[in-house]
C-alpha cells in the first residue's frame, strides 16, 4: 500500500475476524511550493480488506519503509487427516 510522506506512528494496522484494517492520518506539511498537480491526499484514511482464510496473528508482521506499507499475514494451514 502506498502511503508516502508518513511516519510509523501515523499508521495503524489491525486484524479482527477475517478483516485487516489499515488506517491513519496523513498530515499536510505547510511548505511554500508550487505544484502543477499533486496526487497525494491528506487527512484521515481507512482501508478494510477481507481475507479468505485464517491468519497466524502471532507471526504477522507490518513494515513501513520508503513510503510503502508491507503486511505479511501467514495463513494457518489446517492439518487434514484420513
Amino acid at each position: 500500500m502506498e502511503i508516502g510522506g508518513m511516519r510509523d506512528e501515523d499508521i495503524e494496522v489491525a486484524y479482527d475476524q477475517g478483516i485487516i484494517m489499515i488506517s491513519g492520518v496523513r498530515s499536510e506539511k505547510p511548505e511554500r511550493r508550487a505544484y502543477h498537480q499533486m496526487e497525494l491526499r491528506f487527512g484521515k484514511f481507512a482501508v478494510a480488506v477481507g481475507l479468505p482464510g485464517q491468519v497466524d496473528v502471532e507471526n504477522s508482521v507490518a513494515e513501513y519503509a520508503d513510503g510503502f506499507l508491507t503486511v505479511n499475514l501467514p495463513k494457518i494451514i489446517e492439518k487434514g487427516g484420513v
